[in-house]
């Protein structure tokens, strides 16, 4: 297994269309988190730090130069006096040396509130570099979901990509994005519903969405979408932050008429596959079935959905991306 503790999702500024594309690997392992993130990140902020984290402990942050310590909380009280907004949400009770330091009066642009179901871990440092985390080392059985995704992302193909924050609840997700919600609406009121769905149970259904055209966004079918598949049936997650969840969507007639695949993966949520049986697309399904996705990545926490490059595909499928609310963001993948 690789040794990697931390695996991080970083989005850019937006860039113009006249910009070079370009995007940044790093590998950020072992002690390399302390220089890297807290030391360059925490304690350089210009403007803000967002962190996310399930423990408060009082760690100890050496100087460079003096090599005194002081306490992370006693830095995010110094930021917060040089005027960085700084907001901290935790799932735990603070360690006594950090509850100790909390009683002294914080200071306005420090804020502090606690949350038992937290599960993320995520730093934004001057709301332009996000760090997710997706909690490699959860567990091995975890890892068998993190590893081969960490190593796929590593490849260079996804430096530009369609990213979409997963929201407290599906319900702001509609209210935020209307023609989403309009059209999953009326697919709704045509007779179609979502459910997770046992791919082993459907080979011959699925077979059907992936060969009901021969082409989709302006490219043949590979050649493995042609033959039909006998799928094993998912283990049994006991972790859902490292879960491989496919969702499906049924006409009123309870045909399968198509499916989405996501592998969450920590705070990354990552659509692996979504397919429509072509003669039901008119019918607006795909919004529905992403809301019922969506709708099961809610239950797992706060992340990030990334469907994919912004650039694949046709302006059609753009334009479904963008009014579900993905955006397009230069990203660099951090184990």
């Amino acid at each position: 297994m690789t040794d990697v503790t931390l695996m991080k999702l970083t989005l850019a500024q937006p860039i113009s269309s006249k910009a070079v594309p370009r995007g940044e690997v790093e590998l950020v392992a072992n002690e390399q988190h302390f220089a890297r993130i807290v030391l360059d990140g925490i304690c350089a902020a210009d403007v803000s730090v967002d962190i996310m984290t399930a423990d408060l402990k009082a760690m100890l942050v050496p100087d460079r130069l003096t090599r005194r310590a002081r306490s992370i909380v006693q830095v995010l009280r110094s930021l917060a006096q040089k005027g960085v907004e700084v907001r901290l949400l935790h799932a735990g009770v603070p360690s006594a040396p950090a509850l100790a330091e909390l009683k002294h009066s914080l200071p306005r642009g420090l804020t502090i509130r606690r949350c038992p179901r937290l599960h993320a871990k995520a730093i934004v440092i001057d709301a332009q570099r996000i760090a997710i985390s997706l909690e490699v080392g959860c567990s091995q059985r975890c890892d068998a979901i993190s590893g081969p995704l960490l190593l796929q992302l590593q490849r260079g193909r996804y430096e530009r990509c369609s990213v979409l924050e997963i929201p407290e609840t599906v319900i702001d997700w509609a209210q935020e994005h209307r023609t989403a919600r309009r059209r999953a609406k009326r697919a709704g009121d045509r007779g179609y519903h979502w459910a997770p769905l046992q791919r082993e149970n459907h080979a011959d259904e699925i077979h059907a969405v992936n060969t009901s055209t021969p082409e989709r966004q302006g490219r043949t079918m590979d050649a493995p979408y042609w033959e039909r598949t006998e799928f094993s049936p998912l283990p049994e997650y006991t972790c859902e932050r490292h879960a491989i969840r496919v969702t499906g969507i049924w006409s009123e007639a309870q045909e399968l008429v198509g499916y989405i695949v996501v592998y969450r993966c920590g705070d990354l949520a990552l659509v692996s596959q979504i397919l429509g049986h072509a003669r039901h697309l008119e019918n607006e399904i795909m919004y529905l079935l992403f809301a019922g996705a969506l709708t099961r990545e809610t239950l797992a926490g706060p992340g990030m959905v990334v469907y994919n490059r912004h650039d694949s595909g046709t302006d059609g499928l753009r334009f479904f991306k963008e009014r579900l609310g993905f955006e397009e963001a230069p990203v660099s993948w951090m184990p």
